[in-house]
């Protein structure tokens, strides 16, 4: 799981200084990026909707690998002065980047966090509402990740993970393909799969809503799946 983890690491580190030389902000196959941001980003989901909705000013919000932070800089404009814009990430690299961002918009309220989104450094009911974009399907143990949401939310705050859901299990060999790894597909698991976990943590209304839908070719075979939210709730 180490391996995993360094090589997706490594592999976004140079996808940011790619994206940086080229000026394309994309991330493998799976990116949702439109060509306004003034940001990179590495996401399937375009997020601005439900950001807009959910967060209010004052609020914590924090970021499950907010990489160089187009989604956690648009919920600090939202929370304001009075609130707080936490950005979790364990790559150096998009950890600066993200500090750079924030400085170009004059925002004060965006704190970096260098950490492990399965064990994370911050106290437990600290964060209104958790974000996350094409992230949380890179951690090899999925559980961790979501029990550190629950423990992380306050009572009443909510996850919303943007992410990719395959439409069945993938083959065991492409779950270890590290390749499709860095590109968010090996480590995607089903919306059934994702609401077990979700329950196992202990979070309440979960919904997931679908955007865009996509097929991989492994081996002869066929793959869907699909960009979506996956929307849940802490007591």
């Amino acid at each position: 799981m180490d391996e995993i983890k360094e090589n997706i690491s490594k592999s976004y580190a140079k996808a940011l200084k790619n994206s940086k030389e080229t000026g394309q902000d994309c991330c493998g196959d799976q990116s949702c990026c439109d060509g306004q941001s003034q940001e990179i980003s590495f996401g399937c989901y375009l997020l601005d909707d439900e950001l807009n909705h959910f967060i209010r000013p004052g609020m914590t919000v924090v970021d499950f690998g907010s990489g160089p932070g187009k989604d956690l800089l648009l919920a600090a404009e939202i929370v304001g002065p009075t609130g707080k814009a936490i950005g979790v990430d364990m790559t150096n690299e998009m950890l600066e980047e993200l500090k750079l961002n924030a400085e170009k918009r004059g925002l004060k309220n965006v704190i970096p966090h260098k950490s492990d989104i399965e064990n994370i450094s911050l106290e437990s009911n600290t964060a209104d509402v958790i974000i996350s974009n094409c992230v949380i399907n890179l951690t090899p143990d999925k559980q961790k990740t979501f029990n550190e949401a629950f423990r992380i939310l306050k009572s009443g705050g909510i996850l919303l993970d943007a992410d990719v859901i395959a439409e069945k299990e993938l083959d065991e060999k492409m779950q270890e393909n590290k390749e499709l790894w860095c590109s968010c597909i090996s480590g995607a698991l089903t919306e059934k799969k994702y609401i077990r976990l979700l329950e196992n943590a202990g979070f309440i209304d979960i919904a997931v809503k679908y955007a865009g839908m996509g097929q991989v070719q492994f081996e002869a075979k066929s793959y869907g799946v699909h960009s979506g939210l996956i929307y849940a709730k802490k007591p």
